[in-house]
């Protein structure tokens, strides 16, 4: 303002003394002046002149706005940070509660006297269990991976039909525990939703295994295939109380009471619900009493069951789009009719049963070459041919060259299985040879 009073040019001097006094008079007030050259940050300036307090106030505020906001996106990425590590740790979980359970636990096993080391590692394998199944809820993949999981545990608990500990009803809770984590309703038709079908299927099937082994039958009917699945458990317990071809107990009584109850269980099916999976059981059961009374001398009523469960293994091979297993079963009544009659004294009888069987078993074998098993079946259909015709162990026909063309026949297939690797053949070949 001063020099502007002052200015040698008059023209750039003030007018008159009313423009100096209202100039200085707007100085006074923090205003903008005519004799400073007006501009963005003079004006700013000026601003922050009149108005200190606000100013001040409002910087403070400011201040308090962006700092405030560079804690939360602080506090936002030490928080991702730290879920990014709380998601590392529970994978790590979940690949330890998985190598503990399908691999360190299956190593141990294997060793002499490692009963106290399996029980360590299932116990470490359900604390991770339960720790992992707590967040599960919202992850469909770990909730079947975790019922998967849960059924290998509690058949390591105390499924029968294996190595167990011993305590079937920790199985059975572990079985109720991997059902839990399964979805109610029909998953989707994916490669997951078909993973909890499976799961679905196995939990239910071992846990009618292990009620029916306890003798705990009040199980709820379900559908009929679910009340077919508690005849299958009625029959795996009786296999492994005595079947005298299985792996069992040695109980001869317990495993017929076992049978026999299967029986009054597919007997309590209403007939409209008696599916092919239904009406297999039935031919299983018959089968199964067959063996029992044959292992006891009473070929009668041996042969009765045998020709009973033949009639329904017949008529489901019949059926369109019969599975190989459901054709199969066909030809194994025949076996077992013509080992009956071969004890039964009547070879001819027997013979006529084996060549059914061996029928069955050449149009397996001839519609899928590439299955090994099929390769192998039919072999033991020609050696069985052979056992009537002039088997030194039994009633015979004394027919001696035949019987050696089918045991011919029964080693020309078998060898290139042995010389696959397939397991058990060598063993097979010596017995027939």
């Amino acid at each position: 303002i001063v020099l502007k009073a002052l200015a040698k040019d008059p023209t750039r001097r003030y007018p008159s003394a009313d423009a100096l006094a209202d100039d200085l008079s707007r100085w006074l007030k923090g205003l903008p002046i005519a004799a400073r050259p007006d501009s963005p940050g003079y004006r700013s300036r000026m601003f922050v002149r009149r108005h200190r307090t606000l100013v001040a106030a409002g910087a403070v505020a400011l201040a308090a706005l962006l700092g405030g906001a560079g804690l939360a996106l602080w506090q936002a990425r030490a928080a991702a940070i730290e879920r990014d590590r709380a998601e590392g740790r529970f994978e790590i979980a979940r690949e330890a509660a998985r190598a503990l359970i399908y691999e360190v636990h299956d190593a141990v096993a294997a060793l002499d006297g490692s009963t106290g080391a399996r029980e360590i590692v299932l116990a470490r394998s359900i604390d991770y269990l339960d720790r992992l199944a707590a967040d599960a809820a919202d992850d469909p993949a770990l909730r079947v991976d975790l019922a998967e999981a849960y059924f290998k545990v509690g058949s390591v608990q105390g499924l029968p039909n294996g190595p167990n500990l011993g305590r079937t009803r920790d199985a059975e809770a572990s079985y109720r525990r991997g059902l839990a984590l399964l979805p109610a309703d029909t998953p989707p038709a994916d490669s997951l939703g078909l993973r909890a079908l499976r799961a679905r299927a196995h939990l239910l099937q071992k846990l009618a295994v292990v009620r029916a082994f306890r003798g705990d039958t009040d199980v709820a009917p379900g559908t009929a295939d679910q009340q077919a699945d508690r005849v299958s458990a009625f029959i795996e317990s009786g296999d492994y109380a005595g079947h005298p071809h299985f792996p069992s107990a040695g109980d001869t009584a317990a495993a017929t009471a076992y049978y026999d109850r299967a029986e009054a269980a597919v007997d309590a099916i209403a007939e409209p619900d008696r599916t092919p999976h239904v009406r297999r059981m039935r031919s299983v059961v018959y089968e199964r009493q067959g063996t029992m009374r044959y292992a006891a001398g009473d070929l009668d009523g041996a042969l009765d069951r045998y020709l009973r469960s033949l009639a329904i293994r017949e008529a489901l091979a019949a059926e369109p789009g019969a599975s190989y297993d459901a054709r199969r079963d066909g030809g194994v009544a025949h076996e077992m009719i013509g080992r009956t009659r071969r004890q039964q004294g009547r070879p001819a009888e027997a013979l006529a049963a084996y060549r059914r069987a061996l029928a069955v078993y050449a149009t397996l074998a001839r519609e899928d070459p590439a299955n090994a098993g099929a390769q192998r079946t039919l072999a033991i259909g020609h050696w069985q041919v052979a056992t009537p015709l002039a088997g030194p162990d039994g009633p015979n026909l004394g027919r001696r060259a035949e019987a050696l063309r089918e045991i011919d026949r029964a080693l020309a297939l078998l060898r290139p299985l042995a010389a696959a690797d397939d397991s058990g053949v060598e063993s097979l070949i010596a017995d027939i040879e």
